[in-house]
């Protein structure tokens, strides 16, 4: 049954109101259901999000405090290594000032751990190992040297309570030194092997600054008790230059001093890496992590956490990431030592950080629910009110439909009568609807395209009349333009003695680039290819005065072997009234047919590629970068020359090439068209290998536009002579 608009906004009021009552009714019921099931959802998410905050917070809060322990004893680590370097240091100076000055100090003895058994600890004392004599001037030389006794002893007392070693080996093969122990001993450890073999010029820390010639630290080695160690070390001088090395050995155990006051938690320990890998001191005595004397390389752990994390230590980095260790999940932090290349690490189990909020999530759960126990009866009762509601406001929505459908309908019927008649063609026909909403606007909408479209279909004719004569006047201009360039040589005038082939493929209906060839005299062929700044009808026209100008100056040249001379006329000539600041890069060269010499000048235009006939191989031809065409006047161009033996080619080409862009915007570049002409096949003629260069050069551009003109020629010389 078809309905007026009356009736069907009636309708539509109706089956609406109707079907917006029963909605809400069901929303109602199926709110109420739901809004249980959301608060019930809710208690859970709130918990879960509160709880997770307070979970992630204490995580960054114990990365930052886990990191700034590492940062801090690395750096109380780097502190203490510039200490014992300038210790050495000032005792390798004190050692040049004895061997140096020695008329300021008197010979002076030392316990010779070689002939006396128990040397006590902290006492200092001269040794050299029995297959060593030393002769009289060594030996005086050690008396003297043995005044360094009291600052050995001084910088050694600063480490008691450590295992470290306070030395000087001398060239000459003896070595004053000073022990201290961490534990309970009263006399130096001497091994037999150590007395029989021991000679300080052969110990790493030795050769080191010997070679170095400056304070270096070792890397770590068991020395002869058996402990983990390092050295640091510097050179000592006499008046013929380099005399010993001055040092300090240091157990690793003597680092743990530096692990007190670190801890953060029950479950807390530290741990040093050096730049290989290995645990070098730990405050953890069992497992992975743990110091020992067999090292092994932690990048290499079955534990894929432990192997990441020493991968990135021993790279230098800082960081904090959770790592497994013996089953249980940690947080490490690190930092690096930079003096000695080493990095410093601190774990705490991530148990011990997320144990304070196990409660607090019990306790919240608690509140949660006692809130839901008193906010459902409310709930309740909202809904048994809602029915009475929605009855009453179904009939208001339901009259008030009825009244508007008439309102509403009466001025659309007017406008579709209206709109009717100008359908038919009757534009001066005017609707005048006055509602005062969208329905007014849409009237005076019409009534200004009914005056719009009257104009519009005056001004169409003569805009499509302006457009053919446009598109008629540069269709002729193509014509013209593609009909100066030259054509083909006749056989009778290249007589087997050359092959040429050009073309050129403008971005729009006209073009800047252009190519010109032509014979001076019957043994001398002038080619030129050249780029006009711009496209369209302006880079045209000066393209046009170019090409006629340097052709007119190469033609009547009174010099004609100068063409630099020529190039810098047509530069002269085009810069005069070049008001619009117009250039062109120019590659302009003469063949001289008989003898093959290529003689050519560049004006900022793109190299060509020279082809070798005798070698097969392609190149981009050396040219000098003489400045643009018609940018300033006077300047100066140099002409080059080249000898082109028989099947030698020139290529010259336009930027439209090696910059053809695709749809990446991305270069056809001069790289590849030069490994391609490498591996064309040369048998074919100049034409196939322009359209051979075309198709490579299309294929790259794809689907993208053409960005600029594209000007390619080639050159061949076939035979020299006639």
């Amino acid at each position: 049954m078809k309905l007026n608009i009356r009736q069907r906004v009636v309708s539509m009021a109706t089956v609406s109101v109707t079907l917006t009552a029963l909605a809400l009714l069901l929303l109602s019921i199926l709110g109420m259901s739901a809004l249980h099931m959301i608060l019930d959802n809710w208690q859970v998410d709130v918990r879960n999000f509160a709880v997770g905050n307070l979970e992630l917070i204490a995580k960054e809060e114990s990365e930052k405090r886990l990191l700034n322990t590492a940062r801090l004893r690395a750096y109380t680590i780097d502190l203490a290594m510039q200490y014992y370097r300038a210790d050495v240091e000032r005792l390798a100076w004190k050692m040049t000032d004895i061997l140096t000055h020695r008329e300021k100090y008197l010979p002076r003895e030392l316990p010779n751990a070689r002939f006396e058994e128990n040397i006590p600890v902290n006492t200092a004392y001269v040794f050299y190992n029995r297959k060593i004599t030393l002769t009289p001037e060594v030996e005086a030389e050690s008396r003297l040297a043995s005044n360094i006794a009291e600052e050995l002893l001084s910088t050694a007392n600063l480490s008691k309570g450590s295992t470290a070693s306070f030395y000087v080996g001398s060239k000459n093969g003896y070595l004053i030194c000073v022990d201290t122990y961490a534990g309970d001993e009263q006399h130096v450890l001497f091994t037999e092997e150590f007395m029989e073999t021991y000679d300080p010029r052969e110990r790493p820390w030795y050769r080191h600054v010997k070679e170095a010639g400056k304070f270096v630290f070792t890397d770590f080695y068991i020395d002869m008790q058996g402990f983990i160690a390092i050295d640091g070390a510097a050179p000592y001088y006499d008046e013929n230059g380099f005399a010993g090395v001055v040092g300090y050995g240091i157990s690793m155990d003597s680092f743990r001093d530096f692990m007190e006051g670190a801890a953060l938690g029950s479950t807390n320990f530290n741990f040093a890496l050096d730049s290989s890998g290995k645990v070098l001191f730990s405050s953890k005595v069992e497992g992975e992590l743990s110091a020992s004397v067999e090292l092994k390389d932690l990048r290499e752990s079955a534990e894929k956490t432990i192997a990441e994390a020493a991968k990135k230590m021993t790279a230098g980095e800082n960081g904090v990431m959770p790592v497994m260790l013996d089953g249980e999940e940690y947080y490490l932090a690190f930092a690096p030592i930079t003096t000695l290349g080493w990095s410093f690490g601190t774990l705490i189990a991530a148990e011990e950080v997320n144990q304070p909020f196990v409660s607090m999530r019990q306790v919240l759960a608690n509140q949660l629910r006692e809130f839901a126990s008193r906010l459902n009866p409310f709930l309740d009762q909202l809904q048994k009110n809602a029915y009475p509601i929605l009855a009453v406001l179904f009939l208001f929505m339901l009259t008030l439909s009825l009244v508007m459908s008439q309102k509403f309908s009466k001025p659309i019927t007017e406008l579709i009568s209206g709109v009717k008649n100008i359908s038919q063609g009757d534009l001066d026909q005017k609707l005048n609807i006055k509602t005062g909403d969208e329905i007014e606007h849409l009237a005076s909408c019409f009534n200004a395209m009914t005056d719009e479209l009257k104009r519009q279909m005056t001004s169409l004719a003569a805009v499509t009349a302006e457009k053919e004569r446009i598109s008629t006047e540069l269709n002729v201009a193509t014509g013209i333009q593609a009909g100066m360039l030259p054509k083909k040589f006749p056989e009778e005038v290249s007589r087997g003695r050359f092959e040429l082939d050009a073309a050129t493929y403008p971005a729009r209906e006209v073009g800047g680039d252009f190519y010109d060839f032509y014979l001076l005299d019957d043994n001398h062929l002038a080619i030129t290819v050249a780029d006009v700044s711009g496209k369209g009808i302006p880079a045209s026209l000066f393209m046009v005065i170019s090409k006629t100008v340097l052709k007119n100056f190469a033609t009547f040249s009174t010099d004609p072997d100068n063409y630099a001379e020529v190039m810098s006329r047509t530069n002269n000539q085009l810069c005069q009234g070049n008001d619009e600041m117009m250039f062109v890069t120019i590659f302009f060269g003469v063949l001289e047919i008989s003898t093959g010499r290529f003689v050519f000048v560049n004006g900022g235009h793109n190299p060509p590629v020279v082809y070798h006939h005798a070698e097969n191989r392609c190149e981009f031809l050396n040219v000098k970068k003489n400045f643009v065409v018609a940018g300033m006047e006077d300047v100066p161009f140099k002409q080059q020359e080249i000898k082109l033996e028989r099947g030698d080619l020139i290529f010259a080409y336009s930027d439209g090439v090696n910059e053809a862009m695709n749809e990446e915007h991305e270069e056809y570049t001069s790289e590849r068209l030069l490994k391609f002409m490498n591996g064309f096949d040369y048998t074919a003629s100049v034409g196939e290998l322009l359209a051979a260069i075309r198709a490579d050069v299309a294929e790259h551009v794809g689907n993208a536009e053409q960005s600029d003109d594209i000007t390619v020629l080639a050159l061949r010389l076939t035979a020299k002579g006639a």
